[in-house]
């Protein structure tokens, strides 16, 4: 599903960044988020995504662009955490997530990990 330049936008209009941010956005996509934020706010934005070919299509964009674009390892994924608290179940499967709206625990295609974590104090 492609975002409308619409949404886009508004979703771009309530982050809070500035240069010196670094945004993982999970479900990269073609990186048209991304690419609108680094736009705004300067800010260093890390793409996830579990489909190959939204993530050949974003490296593509990106071949040119000023704004690196890079393809990460569950490992690396797990190290942009260095500093949180993972919440659990961790940096999992994306089904394991919400496994009420995922009753058959199809597993995805790809590199489809996804976590949420706290901010350490």
């Amino acid at each position: 599903m492609r975002q409308t330049p619409r949404w886009r936008a508004f979703l771009v209009s309530r982050v809070e960044a500035d240069r010196n941010a670094r945004i993982l956005d999970v479900a990269t996509g073609t990186g048209a988020v991304a690419r609108e934020l680094r736009a705004q706010n300067g800010c260093v934005v890390v793409g996830l995504d579990q489909s190959p070919e939204m993530l050949a299509e974003a490296t593509q964009t990106y071949a040119g662009a000023r704004m690196p674009f890079t393809l990460r390892s569950r490992a690396q994924i797990l190290d942009l955490f260095d500093g949180f608290d993972l919440v659990e179940p961790g940096l999992v499967s994306l089904p394991e997530w919400r496994p009420a709206f995922n009753t058959d625990r199809t597993p995805l295609k790809g590199p489809t990990v996804g976590g949420v974590a706290l901010l350490r104090k």
